[in-house]
């Protein structure tokens, strides 16, 4: 009977230990919990708060307003982690990039084998969200010249933690960089993409940046600012061509053939008959012959 008692308490306390040991989430004022998926799915009318257990430690935490895709996001209520977040369904990758680059806190499963992992808050903001920001969102001109000077920022933080801790953020979008109010710090965020490449150039980071900042469409399009319709550009100037003269041509040799000029047709000749003048008197010569006799 003795042994018997003994085995049940024994089998009672590592029950117990092993309870105590596995971080479990428990939904609280008529919360429930998926044990499929392991996710929170409040009742109607029920409200976001949860008591969760990890590494032994119970936390109440809240959903968080801003979540990314990869997991689900709660934001921690008290303990002395108050105020971190708490991260589920988060894989090994991610949480040895959070902790390389000195953002976290802790790491366990819940009850259905998931991963969640405390991440330390990051100061700063979105980029939307920061007085730099408020100031010059309804000048088109003014906003991209901030969200450059945000790219340049990023580009340069992402590069800046790959050379510190070999690892490169792969998801530089607004809700995962934040910046202080003035924009002269960036702060990254969810590691959830990190890589760990042999190199990378920062004309490769840059572009990303670029691309997936522009098209976030924090900014108005530079050509639609809130204001009256500019009056249309004008017509681009009428080219004029001017002719120029050629420029002069070296003289050709000249070869002169001299032809005999043809035979000129035969004049007509008219014959003018006049009369002959007449010719003078002759003289007459008069002989006196003397008879004979005498």
């Amino acid at each position: 009977m003795r042994p018997l008692l003994l085995s049940s308490i024994a089998f009672v306390v590592s029950v117990l230990t092993v309870a105590w040991a596995a971080p479990v989430i428990v939904p609280q004022s008529a919360e429930l919990l998926s044990p499929r998926a392991g996710l929170l799915s409040p009742r109607a009318g029920g409200g976001e708060t949860y008591i969760t257990t990890i590494d032994g430690q119970k936390l109440k935490v809240k959903k968080n307003g801003d979540q990314g895709i990869h997991g689900v996001v709660y934001q921690v209520l008290d303990g002395p982690w108050k105020g971190a977040f708490a991260k589920a369904k988060v894989a090994d990758q991610e949480i040895q990039a959070t902790h390389d680059v000195g953002a976290l806190l802790g790491h366990g499963r819940d009850a259905h084998g998931q991963r969640w992992a405390i991440i330390r808050p990051s100061p700063g903001k979105r980029l939307d969200r920061t007085d730099a920001f408020k100031r010059v969102q309804h000048n088109p001109n003014a906003c991209w010249s901030l969200l450059n000077h945000a790219i340049e920022l990023t580009s340069n933080k992402i590069m800046s933690e790959y050379h510190r801790t070999h690892w490169l953020h792969e998801d530089p979008v607004l809700s995962n960089v934040l910046f202080d109010d003035r924009v002269t710090q960036a702060y990254l965020i969810d590691w959830g993409y990190a890589t760990r490449p042999a190199s990378v150039p920062l004309a490769k980071i840059r572009a990303e940046v670029t691309d997936t900042f522009a098209r976030s469409g924090v900014c108005p399009p530079r050509q639609t600012a809130h204001r009256p319709a500019a009056p249309p550009p004008p017509s681009p100037p009428r080219r004029i061509l001017v002719q120029r003269p050629a420029s002069p041509s070296p003289p050709r040799p000249v070869t002169i053939i001299r032809r005999p000029a043809p035979p000129s047709p035969p004049r007509p000749i008219t014959i003018i008959r006049r009369p002959a003048p007449p010719s003078p008197p002759r003289p007459i010569t008069i002989i006196h012959r003397r008879p004979k006799g005498h």
